[in-house]
């Protein structure tokens, strides 16, 4: 399971909307090219929201620069609609960005982050983790992600 370092973790997303949070959370990944980037997490959107549920959103897409999987992880302190379907504003977002030719690790990727994502206490814990790195911790500890 690929999962994020704390160079990947913005504790506090500024982000007001939707797009200004992948905007912002693709700025985590520099070296790749930023409108192919939003562009691809936009229109991933399009076909539907990745808002999971519970404040929690899972935006996720592929490229063709990059060999292996990314995570980022943003936590916004106010909320940002996201189009969820039980209306609440999406505070934790957990973006996955994934190579062209990936399928089956792209899958066990989104499945394990989604079973983690799902769980209420792991989403509480990150909320109350103190910085990036107490973040990183959280990741790395979830039974969920050592599949």
């Amino acid at each position: 399971m690929i999962l994020p370092d704390p160079a990947h973790i913005i504790a506090n997303l500024t982000a007001q909307s939707r797009k200004e949070a992948l905007t912002e959370m693709s700025g985590l990944f520099p070296d790749l090219a930023q409108d192919l980037l939003i562009k691809s997490l936009l229109n991933r959107e399009d076909l539907g929201s990745t808002a999971i549920a519970n404040g929690v959103a899972l935006p996720h897409c592929k490229i063709t620069t990059i060999d292996d999987i990314l995570i980022g992880v943003g936590r916004s302190k106010t909320g940002i609609h996201w189009g969820a379907k039980d209306g609440q504003p999406v505070q934790l977002i957990v973006l996955m960005i994934a190579p062209l030719q990936s399928s089956a690790n792209y899958l066990r990727n989104l499945a394990n982050l989604s079973r983690f994502l799902k769980n209420s206490s792991n989403c509480a814990l990150v909320h109350k983790a103190r910085d990036g790195e107490e973040i990183q911790h959280i990741f790395h500890s979830a039974r969920e992600l050592s599949q």
